[in-house]
């Protein structure tokens, strides 16, 4: 049967042999040659098919050794990579592996299994040795200020302060904070001459990221597609938040949405290293996330808003207010008989009612409790102060601290008469407290649909106000000099005359100022028509604007609909997987120890046997 094998194997290697050598066969080998010429050394990454630098980077960051490390990062766990598990004898626990025969049982073969166990090993310490090799040929360059790259041919120096100062979940940043040991393992291949690590991506593509660890912002190239731009940034794991305005439309809505269930995955992981992470955590969903918290939340925040506002409204009904008497001042009153009385006088007031008053201070009490848990559970406290939605919160608390602490300077309702300063500060203050409307938006789609209109129609809105700004101050000098000589003119100054200017290019036209001369009118209706074609151009772009925003909305909720039916569908295969490893290794585990009582019982048999054999004596009779 042996012999069968080799002659087929010898005959097929023959053949083999005696083939014709083709054009396509000489160009490859000559390409190869080529290769092997080149001063790089190819790593682990290089054999997959797909690229999976990114994998091998999260695989590393996740093991945690500490010689895979520059000294800017603690270690956590020292785990072995699933891509060099080179070894035959795979263990899961430290009396179990999972050979077809175990060595213990099956003395005959335990030589075999050594042998097995010893190939191995220098084979990876080969691999070791060579890349001890070339770490040691660079640990001069260990120290560089700058990162060399080499991006499909092209090269790039980048600043090592610049990566770590950019968002720590891009692949750089954690790239360059790995020894050159662990880099050779990421890369696609390592130039020696050129001292670079070699990544066969797009340098078109690549020269936006560099943009973005210059300067902060990503210019998408116009060579480039949107789809392949947008792949080399998920590749190199720039965030789509950092997209110039100028660049937004090359962001489809699944990008954003992805980006933003990517930044929720990093707050996730971010509370491992914190205090009390397990609790902020819960605390951060269940406040950040209302859908997680069966809407109560939301629904609670909403309420304490509107009944909020609504007191704020109700209470300036003269019907609903009280009368209160306030001492305005004394005055002294000379009787006939010469003598001097003095008598307060006392000026009815009218101020919130005692319930408006008390339910404000609950809603102030919600309002806060909710913007400090929030505070507290938040993993990266700057970023949520500076967040739009955020400062609104903050904003709608302020004004009633700053009144009391007024209050608590000595400076009451029967002073802010006399300090004009506190009275307007107070008066501004309190009409402040509308803001909290704005507080809505967080629940509402609507709002936040306009408000996303709004920040897409910056260029157009700009170009409106300079316009208009530009009009007003024209026809506002020409209008103060024809009517200005005219008798009860009301443009006593170029000042003056912005107000009519604004309603008469706006075409609301109130009527309380009209120009008198015939010049006057003429100029009016110019600032009409001008008014006319200054708001009417910009109108049209921003309501296709909000058109296209509506349409993404709706496309992003389908596609969180989606996305959610992914991730638990994924969530299903991950457990049916987790089941059947748990069921193989327990089955594993029953052969085996099924497998040692045999072996222990055929021994004590043999031993038995051989203990109890008769001797047999041959005599000579």
């Amino acid at each position: 049967m042996h012999i069968a094998l080799k002659m087929s194997c010898a005959s097929v290697s023959a053949t083999s042999m005696l083939r014709p050598i083709s054009g396509n066969m000489m160009a490859a080998a000559q390409q190869h040659r080529k290769k092997r010429s080149l001063a790089i050394r190819k790593t682990d990454a290089m054999n997959h098919a797909e690229r999976q630098n990114g994998t091998v980077l999260d695989q590393i960051w996740m093991q945690g050794d500490p010689s895979s490390f520059l000294n800017l990062s603690t270690s956590e766990n020292q785990t072995k990579s699933e891509n060099h598990q080179n070894l035959a004898v795979i263990e899961e626990d430290e009396n179990l592996n999972y050979l077809e025969k175990d060595p213990l049982i099956e003395k005959n073969d335990g030589n075999k299994t050594l042998n097995i166990k010893l190939k191995q090993k220098p084979e990876e310490e080969k691999e070791n040795e060579r890349i001890s090799k070339q770490t040691c040929e660079f640990r001069e360059e260990e120290n560089s200020v700058v990162l060399r790259l080499n991006i499909g041919g092209v090269p790039f120096f980048v600043l090592v302060e610049a990566l770590l100062h950019a968002d720590p979940s891009t692949f750089l940043t954690k790239f360059v904070q790995l020894s050159h040991r662990a880099k050779l393992k990421v890369a696609d291949a390592f130039l020696l001459p050129e001292r670079a690590y070699y990544f066969q991506r797009s340098p078109l593509a690549f020269e936006a990221v560099f943009q973005y660890y210059a300067n902060g912002v990503v210019h998408k190239p116009p060579e480039l597609c949107p789809s392949a731009f947008s792949a080399e940034l998920e590749f190199w794991r720039v965030p789509t938040s950092y997209i110039g305005a100028c660049c937004s439309d090359s962001v489809s809505p699944l990008e954003r949405l992805l980006e933003s269930s990517k930044e929720d995955k990093v707050d996730d992981t971010s509370f491992e290293k914190l205090r009390f992470g397990q609790f902020r955590r819960r605390m951060w969903t269940f406040l950040e996330r209302p859908g997680s918290s069966m809407q109560v939340f939301e629904l609670s925040s909403t309420m304490f808003v509107m009944i909020s506002v609504l007191g704020l409204s109700f209470g300036t009904i003269p019907d609903f207010q009280v009368i209160e008497y306030v001492s305005s001042g004394n005055q002294t009153i000379m009787l006939p008989n010469g003598t001097e009385i003095i008598q307060e006088d006392i000026e009815p007031i009218r101020i919130e009612h005692p319930i408006f008053v008390f339910t404000e201070r609950v809603c102030i009490a919600f309002f806060t409790i909710e913007y400090l848990l929030r505070l507290f559970a938040a993993p990266r406290k700057l970023r949520f102060v500076l967040k739009p939605l955020n400062l609104v919160d903050l904003l709608a608390i302020m004004p009633f601290y700053l009144e009391l602490m007024l209050t608590l300077m000595g400076v009451d309702d029967k002073k802010l008469r006399d300090l004009r300063w506190a009275f307007l500060v107070v008066r501004i203050l309190r009409v402040l407290r509308v803001i909290r409307i704005i507080k809505l938006g967080r629940f509402s789609s609507g709002l936040q649909t306009f408000g996303m209109t709004l920040q897409r129609s910056q260029k157009q809105l700009q170009m409106m106000t300079i316009v208009l700004l530009t009009g007003v101050v024209f026809f506002s000098t020409m209008i103060y000099f024809l009517e200005k000589d005219e008798k009860g003119s009301p443009f006593t100054s170029i000042p003056a005359a912005y107000w009519w200017c604004i309603v008469t290019m706006t075409t609301v036209g109130y009527g309380d100022v009209v120009p008198a001369t015939t010049m006057g009118k003429i100029i009016a209706s110019a600032a009409i028509m001008s008014g006319v074609l200054v708001l009417a151009l910009p109108i049209t772009i921003i309501v296709d604007n909000f058109i296209k925003v509506a349409q993404e909305e709706q496309q992003t909720e389908q596609f969180k609909a989606e996305l959610l039916a992914m991730e638990e569908q994924e969530r299903q295969l991950q457990q049916e997987q987790e089941q059947r490893r748990l069921k193989f290794n327990q089955s594993q585990k029953e052969i085996l120890i099924n497998n040692r009582e045999e072996n222990r019982g055929n021994n004590e048999d043999n031993q038995l046997i051989s203990g109890k054999q008769p001797l047999i004596f041959v005599s000579n009779a």
